[in-house]
């Protein structure tokens, strides 16, 4: 089994493992005989301060990503910081490993790892789940926009992709994600996910991929993208459930799960009945 076919099983186990634990909190009871799985979610009103716009949620991301579009765009900071960077990872003539390849993904996955265990975020798993796919939604905008609108050549001339780097902002959406989620209660979450994005980061620099200043950009990028999709999650989860202008929900989002693996190959299916 390849490693990309190992990572797409774990996702397909930990959204198994999640609707059995779903039908275990309704009915107190799972059945083991069958693989599709029945819950029922329901409208929360977290009225959380962080949904809201305030100026200051864009300080670090402007940081990192004026930090590394500086340092590209000003020759002097780009010889001074990203060139000798690079000389002294060929100096060192490391052999190219893909480690950031699946580094890059171990946050998110972290966090419904985490769900499945019984430990909790400020989200419910469908909620969650919405916030961390308009992450990445924003996210993949975002990077891709930039990429092929600046068009920087990577260090080691294979294409002009090079800005910003989409590993390191994917592992950083997943870290502040985390962080944004079990802070109050589990800090060192957060710190463990930003320990693991870090890594994927400096993984792309010293595989020659990538300039300092692309990982400081995505970083920035990646931190972003959260902050932009918690801002958007209380109008989609209106949209979601139905809410009318008084706060109480016009229906309830019924969700069927159909998970399936044959030994070769796996899937999903998911029905949503409003």
């Amino acid at each position: 089994m390849t490693t990309t076919q190992y990572i797409r099983l774990l996702l397909i186990a930990i959204w198994f493992a999640s609707a059995q634990l779903c039908s275990y909190a309704q009915n107190g009871s799972v059945d083991t005989t069958s693989k599709t799985r029945h819950w029922q979610a329901r409208y929360v009103n977290y009225n959380e301060r962080a949904s809201k716009f305030h100026v200051e949620q864009l300080v670090a991301p402007i940081v990192f990503i004026g930090a590394g579009a500086t340092i590209m765009a000003v020759p002097k900071l780009h010889k001074a910081i990203d060139r000798p960077v690079r000389e002294k990872v060929l100096n060192m003539g490391l052999a190219e490993e893909p480690i950031g390849d699946y580094l890059q993904y171990v946050p998110a996955v972290t966090a419904y790892a985490l769900n499945v265990a019984g430990l909790k975020g400020k989200h419910r798993y469908l909620d969650a789940t919405v916030i961390l796919a308009t992450s990445w939604a924003t996210m993949g905008v975002i990077v891709n926009a930039t990429k092929y609108s600046v068009r920087r050549f990577r260090p080691d001339g294979s294409n002009r992709k090079s800005f910003v780097s989409g590993h390191t902002a994917t592992a950083f959406m997943g870290a502040e994600f985390l962080r944004r989620e079990y802070w109050d209660t589990h800090p060192w979450i957060g710190v463990m996910g930003y320990a693991f994005a870090t890594t994927v980061g400096v993984s792309r620099v010293l595989n020659n991929r990538h300039w300092t200043s692309d990982v400081i950009a995505g970083a920035g990028v990646g931190i972003l993208s959260v902050q932009v999709a918690y801002w958007l999650f209380p109008p989609l989860q209106r949209l979601i459930y139905g809410v009318r202008k008084d706060g109480t929900p016009k229906r309830n989002l019924v969700v069927q799960a159909s998970p399936w693996y044959d030994g070769r190959s796996g899937g999903a299916s998911l029905n949503m009945v409003f």
